[in-house]
């Protein structure tokens, strides 16, 4: 069962891929100049999928540069988020992810 809900087109996507792309999108807000390689191995996706992130946060109107003192990406905002509320944001769709796992599970076991 899809449990995704229709967005306006210039909205962000929903789901896993709207949870990979908060996430990366968090990881650079609270880690300015991670590398792209650190992101792959942090948001657990291929190069590709971290360069398509990036190419999506910046048609969403997020700044996002490359830094080449510190070797990696920043981003500095957007203009339907507060940034600084984004990681808690991540954070707490990770716990309602895993609650429901927790609960598909304990309903499986019993």
């Amino acid at each position: 069962m899809n449990t995704e809900q229709p967005s306006p087109k210039s909205a962000l996507p929903t789901g896993p891929f709207g949870l990979r792309l908060l996430r990366l999108c968090g990881l650079l807000l609270a880690n300015p100049g991670l590398s792209a390689d650190d992101l792959v191995t942090l948001v657990d996706s291929s190069r590709r999928t971290v360069f398509r992130h990036i190419r999506l946060l910046r048609s969403a109107g997020f700044i996002v540069r490359f830094d080449n003192e510190r070797g990696g990406y920043v981003i500095k905002c957007g203009p339907r988020l507060l940034v600084h509320d984004l990681p808690a944001a991540v954070a707490d769709e990770e716990t309602h992810r895993d609650s429901k796992l927790d609960a598909l599970h304990a309903e499986a076991e019993s």
